[in-house]
C-alpha cells in the first residue's frame, strides 16, 4: 500500500501519513524507485486500530455531551 492510498483509507492527507511514520506509528519500507511502501496487512491492522480509537472518542464525546445537557 502506498502514501495517497493508505492517506485516503485514513481519511488524512499524505503529509499526516509521513508524520505517522516519523513518529514510528507506521512502518514503511521503500521501493525500488525509492516511495515508500506499507505492508498491506500492517496497514489493515492501523486502520482497524484508527477505527476502534474513533469510535470510543466518539461514544466518549455523546456521553459527554449528554451529561453536560443534565
Amino acid at each position: 500500500m502506498d502514501v495517497p492510498e493508505l492517506a485516503r483509507r485514513l481519511f488524512v492527507s499524505p503529509a499526516h501519513v509521513l508524520k505517522l511514520v516519523a513518529r514510528g506509528d507506521l512502518v514503511c519500507t521503500r521501493d525500488a524507485d525509492g516511495r515508500r511502501d506499507f505492508d498491506d496487512a500492517e496497514a489493515e491492522a492501523y486502520i482497524a486500530a484508527a477505527k476502534e480509537r474513533q469510535a470510543k472518542a466518539f461514544a466518549e464525546y455523546l456521553k459527554a455531551t449528554e451529561e453536560h445537557k443534565r
